[in-house]
């Protein structure tokens, strides 16, 4: 398998990084997981600005632009088609004496999708609550690298049988998923926690916004507790990967009535269509 490492295409196994990367020794960095349909990604700009913006929150300087276009030469040389696509920017070694600036470290990979099964999203995933994690994780609303937190929940999650953890404040205000942004239905409207909360303005989750505005669902961005969770008539969970995938048991108990919702299912199709048509069209005017 290659990896793009420092502008370079190399074997995996040669890849190698400094002994005092900031990345490795105090989690110092940034990541985007981006999805291939076809061998072209869904919404890239919007991947790579997210990154900037990461980036220049953690004082970490270089150009992302180029990162998308090694990002699709790799993809090509993988020869894969349906892609999990992870690129990873840390702030590499010492700093220079010039400027003060270090040396960032820029890593892509490419491998297979690894997407749920598709029982997943014909019968829902079960979810437990998880307290979210104080001083672990990184700032909130980014996709840093100091990532423990996050991997701890999700690592609870799949202990006990489940396949996503909603993270809650110690007030009982939830956040978002360990690994996911996080939506419920509630007397028949859907609603995510706003991004004041900490939630990561994720891509999949936009398009969805989007998709709720363009049909005329009811739908906000509201503060939302357990209390409100535990009334829920439908609950799912969006990420790049898992796209929207319905939760139908949390803690132990059915959301609704056990199955996917019908909110859930026409968002679900209506994603999918998006997709199908945004990467279409980037193929025609390629």
């Amino acid at each position: 398998m290659l990896v793009y490492l420092n502008g370079s295409f190399v074997p995996e196994e040669a890849a190698r990084v400094s002994a005092l990367d900031q990345g490795l020794l105090a989690g110092i960095g940034a990541f985007e997981t981006l999805r291939a349909y076809g061998g072209r990604f869904f919404r890239l700009s919007a991947h790579l600005d997210r990154l900037a913006a990461t980036l220049r929150w953690l004082g970490i300087f270089t150009p992302v632009a180029a990162l998308g276009e090694a990002a699709s030469t790799l993809l090509g040389r993988q020869r894969i088609l349906e892609a999990r696509v992870r690129i990873t920017v840390t702030a590499g070694g010492e700093p220079r004496p010039t400027d003060g600036k270090g040396h960032p470290t820029v890593l892509v990979t490419a491998g297979p999708l690894n997407a749920p099964p598709p029982r997943a999203y014909l019968e829902g995933i079960a979810a437990i609550r998880c307290e979210l994690p104080h001083g672990l994780g990184g700032g909130a609303g980014h996709k840093v690298t100091s990532y423990l937190g996050w991997t701890l929940a999700r690592r609870a999650a799949l202990e006990a049988g489940a396949g996503e953890a909603l993270l809650v404040t110690g007030g009982g205000e939830l956040v978002e998923g360990a690994h996911s942004n996080l939506f419920v239905v509630v007397d028949g409207e859907v609603l995510t926690p706003p991004l004041s909360t900490g939630a990561l303005p994720g891509v999949t989750r936009a398009a969805i916004l989007g998709l709720l505005k363009s049909e005329g669902l009811p739908w906000g961005e509201r503060r939302i507790h357990w209390v409100d969770i535990e009334r829920a008539r439908e609950i799912f969970v969006t990420s790049s990967i898992v796209e929207v995938l319905p939760v139908t048991a949390l803690g132990g108990a059915r959301v609704g009535d056990g199955a996917p919702g019908g909110l859930t299912r026409r968002l679900a199709a209506a994603y999918r269509a998006l997709v199908t048509q945004e990467i279409e069209s980037s193929r025609a005017g390629a």
